[in-house]
C-alpha cells in the first residue's frame, strides 16, 4: 500500500510541478545537544574506558546519518547548545576515540543562542556573518576589550588573586587536561584556593569561576558596574553554587569537590538576554518574509530550550501580540492566533518530562485537538527524535502543497518509513 502511494505521489509531482522549485521544501533542524540529539550521558561517553550503549548509539544515530546524507539538499542539521565550544569539541573528540560519529552539523550554536560556528569540512569557524552584528549592538569591538578590564577589575577587588585562563572552567574527571582542575593542579602557586578563572573566550560569552574564598557577588557587582559605566549590553550573572559544576578545594588532606561559584557574561538583543529562540526565530523570519515554504523544526529536552519550543514566541512575525495575562485556553481560543499557528512553518519536539516544559506539551494538547500539530512529545529522543522530525515534514507537508511536492518522491516516502 504505501509503494503505491508514492508512485500515486510521483504522478502528482509531475503533473502539479514540471518545473521543481528549489526554493522549498527544505528543513531545519535545529536541535539542543545534551539529553536531545545526544541523549548519552557525559560520563559515559567521556569518563568509562567501555561504553556499553553501542547499539542503542549506532542504531539512532546510524538512521540520522542516512537522513540526512541521502536528502542533504533538502535537510540541514544545526546543534544549539548549552556547551562552550571547547566543551563540545572535547565531548565529539572522546565519541570518536571510541569509534562513535555522529552526523556532522552545518552549524554550532553555543552557550544557549550566544555564538554560533559554520562547520565545514570538518573544521569549525566562527560565523562571523552572524555574530559580528550582535557585537555591533552590544557595543563591545572586541571581546578581549572586556577581558582585560575584568582582570584589572579583580586585580583591584583582590590584589593577590591568581589569574587563571583554561580551556573549561570545569574539573578534571569531566574534561581532563581541557579543565582549570588540570591547570591548578599543574601550576606552582602558593595557594591553589586563590584563583580567578576566565575560561577560553569565545565570540561573545565570558565565563568566569570563582575560588570559593572570594566573594562572587561582589565581583559579578564590579563588573556589572564596569558595563552600565560603559554602555555595554551584556548580561551578568552570578551563580552561587552552581549544580551542574563540581570544583576543587585544596586541603592538607587532598581535595573535596563543591558546587562552584560561577559568573556568565553574555549579550542583550534588544534588551534581553539571548537565548535559543534568536537564531530559530531569524530563519523562520526570513522564511516568512521572503516566501519560501521551507520549514523550521526546533528540539530539546531542558529548561534553556523553552524559548525556542514555544509557537506563541514566533506569533509577533505575524503580528500577532500574546496577552500573557491570559491562561494558554484562553490565548489558544482566539481565531486570529489559531490562524497564524496554521500558518506557521514550524514544530517543536520536546523530548523529555522535563517540568519546565509542561506549558510546551499543553500548547501541543490543546493545538493537536484543534488538528494544529505544532507540537510533538517523547520522553525516548533515541527512539522518537527521527520519527518526530518525520512526522513533523509529513504534517507540514499537509497544510502547504509547494513544500510537499518540492519534497520529492524519495524523501516524500522516506518520511513513512521506520
Amino acid at each position: 500500500i504505501l509503494k503505491g502511494f508514492c508512485v500515486m505521489y510521483i504522478g502528482a509531482i509531475q503533473q502539479y510541478n514540471s518545473s521543481p522549485s528549489f526554493k522549498s521544501g527544505r528543513t531545519t533542524l535545529y536541535t539542543d545537544f545534551d539529553g536531545t540529539f545526544m541523549p548519552f550521558s557525559h560520563e559515559d561517553v567521556c569518563n568509562n574506558d567501555c561504553f556499553n550503549k553501542q547499539n542503542d548509539f549506532y542504531r539512532m544515530h546510524g538512521g540520522i546519518d542516512y537522513f540526512f546524507s541521502s536528502f542533504k539538499d533538502k535537510v540541514k542539521l544545526i546543534i544549539t547548545t548549552g556547551r562552550s565550544k571547547n566543551e563540545y569539541d572535547y565531548f565529539v573528540k572522546n565519541l570518536e576515540q571510541k569509534n562513535l560519529y555522529i552526523h556532522k552539523p552545518q552549524a554550532l550554536i553555543t552557550r544557549d543562542g550566544s555564538s554560533r560556528y559554520n562547520c565545514t569540512n570538518n573544521e569549525i569557524k566562527e560565523d562571523t556573518v552572524r555574530n559580528n552584528p550582535i557585537k555591533e549592538s552590544i557595543n563591545l569591538k572586541d571581546i578581549n576589550f572586556l577581558s582585560n578590564n575584568i582582570k584589572k577589575i579583580v586585580k583591584r577587588i583582590y590584589p593577590s588573586a591568581y589569574i587563571v585562563e583554561p580551556g573549561v572552567n570545569k574539573n578534571r574527571h569531566e574534561y581532563g587536561h581541557k579543565s582549570l582542575e588540570y591547570v591548578l593542579d599543574k601550576s606552582d602557586f602558593d595557594d591553589k584556593n586563590s584563583y580567578i578563572s576566565i575560561s577560553e573566550p569565545e565570540p561573545l560569552v565570558i565565563e568566569m569561576a570563582v575560588s570559593k574564598k572570594y566573594d562572587v557577588n561582589s565581583i559579578a557587582k564590579s563588573i556589572k558596574d564596569f558595563v552600565d559605566a560603559n554602555n555595554i549590553k551584556v548580561s551578568v550573572n552570578a551563580f552561587e553554587d552552581d549544580p551542574f559544576n563540581f570544583l576543587p578545594i585544596y586541603t592538607t588532606n587532598g581535595k573535596q569537590y563543591k558546587k562552584a561559584d560561577t559568573i556568565i557574561i553574555k549579550p542583550l538583543i534588544e534588551g534581553s538576554e539571548i537565548t535559543k529562540l534568536y537564531d530559530v526565530k531569524n530563519e523562520i523570519r526570513k522564511n516568512i518574509e521572503n516566501n519560501t515554504n521551507d520549514f523550521v523544526v526546533a528540539a530539546g529536552d531542558g529548561f534553556n530550550d523553552e524559548p525556542m519550543l514555544n509557537p506563541l514566541n514566533y506569533l509577533d512575525l505575524y503580528g500577532v501580540k500574546i496577552d500573557k495575562n491570559k491562561s494558554i485556553q484562553e490565548i489558544l481560543s482566539d481565531n486570529d492566533t489559531l490562524e497564524a499557528l496554521k500558518k506557521l512553518p514550524f514544530c517543536a519536539i520536546v523530548c523529555s518530562n522535563e517540568k519546565a516544559l509542561d506549558n510546551i506539551r499543553k500548547i501541543g494538547q490543546i493545538l493537536d485537538s484543534k488538528g494544529i500539530y505544532k507540537v510533538k512529545s517523547t520522553d525516548n529522543p533515541r527512539e522518537f527524535l527521527l520519527k518526530n522530525l518525520k512526522q513533523a515534514i509529513n504534517d507540514y507537508g499537509e497544510t502547504n502543497d509547494e513544500f510537499m511536492f518540492s519534497l520529492g518522491p524519495d524523501l516524500y516516502c522516506s518520511l513513512f518509513d521506520n
